[in-house]
């Protein structure tokens, strides 16, 4: 590791003429950061990597600020211009809680159209935020994980692994920051109730920003310095995912929500395995790190993501960025970072891949399969934040709400909890055929629509079969694209092995004429290759297959 010799007051002229506050140059220069002497930064500049993002965004912090005007930067004028923007915003929030908490949900629905039947957000405006389990403030001692490694190998596997985490953890405070800030998302809404709340997030967003700069952190777990907190409660298969955020102002619970969302996502960077994912996330995951995290993070995001304009495919491209193995994401990244051409064919790729198959993804069941229970929890280092007194009331008994029509009878029964015992959906399924099989509506999300199966007759609940196809448009050459059904499955546990997804498939491509798979949506894909082959032996039906897909369609009839 080569040594770094640098003085702050000598290269006051890089990138602009402010200077770092002390402790934050102190600790940069000696890689003393959540990110560390990372692999994934580029070398070979005048500056260090590290240090160059720091100065990056402290200019753009400054400039912030500066258009402020205020008649002081001194941190103690700050500290109560910051107070008293708090309470004036929190007073005149408090009567437009309900409305804002929405305005907070619709944001993040325009901005990922994430499928509402999949993800249940619970957005709180609240008075004092109150964590419902313990928060990590430092990586968890290695006496506390109960973890043996294979060898010397493993253990280095890990240290990438964590590297990798730290790496995401700060991605993802960098994109909730970012996308958080986009006005248009929220600024007429939010102007029909009141025009004065939007300057006056600005002015807040503002102060904290340069704090987060310029006043050394000081917490502890008496005193956390929370101003949002957002837990991610797994779904199992057939359920879904909760995410419940909190924030004292509406600016930091959009933050908490989008950084709850990006969670979500991140648990396809992490190992397959259960203990390896809680060795690597107790390590990697704590609360000390998060102000770094923002510090690095909002250049890093607009570095990697900053020219992909559509939001909707941002999910799919950091998804698989990050799903890649260590080394092949570390060297990504770093190429990225780079600006080579190679970056710059890394980042188009992912795009290509997101336009491709863009639409629905099953984030609930690929990431059940990692499912680490509730140690995916997030929460933002807020500088002037009270810190006690408040819980998300529950709200468990609450249900899907279902628009009153022709189909609410048929809807009820569909998802109901089962009335009959696991054995008699069994024999159903045992004696499904082709010909027994059909379809019925059900709700519309979006593009997506339910599609409710019965099996001679019997509605199958949503509990033993949760069908959903979505029309998309494959492009087979750059002139020519074609309509396919792109399905979404999942079987219960209890009906698995029993030969009912050929035959739905069959029935889907009888009834659709084609139907396809993409890539990144192939949950289990030795499963799926199966179900493909079994189609491909039906004379009626023609398959085609790649990297990329699976499709089948009708053969036409000479």
């Amino acid at each position: 590791m080569k040594k770094i010799y640098l003085k702050e007051n000598t290269i006051a002229n890089v990138l602009n003429k402010r200077l770092l506050p002390q402790f934050l140059f102190k600790s940069v220069k000696a890689h003393e950061t959540s990110l560390g002497d990372n692999s994934m930064f580029p070398s070979g500049g005048d500056y260090p990597f590290d240090y160059t993002l720091l100065k990056v965004r402290f200019g753009e912090v400054c400039d912030a600020i500066e258009k402020l005007g205020l008649e002081s930067l001194d941190e103690d004028y700050l500290m109560s211009e910051l107070s008293n923007a708090l309470k004036m915003c929190r007073d005149m929030e408090l009567p437009i809680r309900d409305t804002l908490e929405k305005i907070c949900e619709n944001a993040v629905n325009r901005l990922f159209a994430i499928p509402e039947e999949m993800l249940n957000l619970k957005c709180k405006l609240v008075d004092k935020i109150k964590f419902k389990n313990a928060i990590r403030l430092k990586p968890e001692s290695d006496d506390k994980i109960t973890y043996t490694f294979d060898d010397v190998n493993d253990i280095e596997l890990f240290d990438k692994a964590v590297e990798k985490r730290r790496f995401i953890d700060s991605l993802i405070q960098g994109a909730a920051y970012t996308y958080s800030k986009i006005l248009g998302l929220y600024i007429e809404d939010i102007d029909r109730i009141n025009r004065d709340l939007i300057p006056l997030y600005m002015k807040i967003i503002a102060i904290n920003d340069y704090l987060l700069f310029t006043k050394k952190e000081e917490m502890s777990d008496e005193k956390p310095m929370q101003g949002s907190y957002v837990e991610v409660h797994l779904g199992g298969v057939g359920e879904r995912t909760t995410i419940k955020a909190q924030g004292i102002i509406f600016p930091l619970l959009l933050q908490e929500t989008i950084k709850g969302l990006f969670e979500l996502f991140s648990a396809h960077g992490l190992p397959s395995n259960k203990d390896k994912a809680m060795f690597v996330v107790k390590k990697a995951d704590f609360v000390l790190a998060e102000p770094w995290d923002l510090r690095f993070g909002v250049t890093l995001w607009n570095k990697i993501f900053g020219r992909v304009e559509d939001t909707n495919m941002i999910p799919y491209m950091f998804t698989s960025l990050i799903k890649q193995p260590n080394e092949e994401f570390s060297a990504s990244v770093k190429e990225i970072l780079s600006n080579t051409n190679r970056g710059n064919e890394i980042i188009d790729q992912l795009m290509k891949n997101a336009e491709y198959d863009n639409g629905y993804q099953q984030f609930t069941n690929r990431i059940n399969a990692k499912n680490i229970d509730k140690s995916l929890i997030k929460d933002s280092y807020f500088t002037g934040a009270e810190t006690n007194g408040y819980e998300i009331d529950s709200d468990e008994s609450e249900g899907d709400v279902i628009e009153e029509g022709e189909d609410a009878d048929v809807m009820g029964q569909y998802e109901a909890e089962p009335q009959k015992p696991i054995e008699y959906y069994q024999q159903l399924v045992q004696s499904a055929t082709v010909d027994n099989i059909d379809f019925l509506e059900g709700n519309v999300n979006g593009v997506t629509e339910d599609l409710i199966v019965t099996i001679n007759g019997e509605i199958m609940p949503r509990q033993m079969i949760l069908l959903m196809a979505q029309s998309v448009k494959i492009r087979i050459s750059e002139e020519e694209r074609v309509p396919m059904l792109q399905i979404h499955i999942i079987l219960n546990e209890g009906i698995q092995r029993l030969g009912l997804a050929p035959k739905i498939y069959t029935k889907l491509i009888y009834e659709f004429g084609a139907i396809y798979s993409g890539e990144g949506r192939r949950i289990n894909k030795e499963h799926i290759a199966k179900v493909y082959a079994k189609l491909a032996q039906n004379p009626n039906i023609y398959v085609y297959h790649d990297d990329m897909c699976y499709m089948a369609m009708l053969r036409q009839k000479e």
